[in-house]
C-alpha cells in the first residue's frame, strides 16, 4: 500500500517568495515526488515545512 503526503522543499523557493507543493508517494520502499500546479506563500507554511 502506498503512503501519500504533501511536501515542500525549502530550496525550491521561487523569486516571488512562493513554494511549489509536491506530492510524495511512497510505494514499496521507493519515494516518488510529483509536482503540482499548487503554490503557497511563506505565511501558510509551518516551522517544519508542512502545510
Amino acid at each position: 500500500m502506498a503512503t501519500i503526503s504533501w511536501v515542500i522543499f525549502k530550496h525550491h523557493k521561487k523569486q516571488d517568495g512562493m513554494f511549489n507543493l509536491k506530492i510524495r508517494v511512497y510505494p514499496n520502499g521507493t519515494t516518488v515526488y510529483m509536482p503540482t500546479p499548487i503554490f503557497t506563500c511563506d505565511t501558510s507554511i509551518q516551522s517544519y515545512f508542512s502545510v
